[in-house]
């Protein structure tokens, strides 16, 4: 597995799967999250590391 894979994979398990959507509604998202830009393009990726609702 690739290092961006396995990056992807603990995000989705410990920081994006434990977060409930229906719990969310209504509340206010932050997020602290490391970004990328592709060469020649606009397209921003931002892959979250820390995610909060309040």
């Amino acid at each position: 597995m690739a290092v961006s894979q396995s990056i992807n994979k603990v995000v989705a398990d410990d920081v994006v799967g434990p977060a409930d959507p229906a719990s969310l509604k209504g509340k206010t998202i932050s997020f602290v999250g490391a970004f990328t830009v592709s060469s020649g393009s606009t397209d921003v990726l931002v892959t979250p590391v820390v995610l909060e609702a309040k």
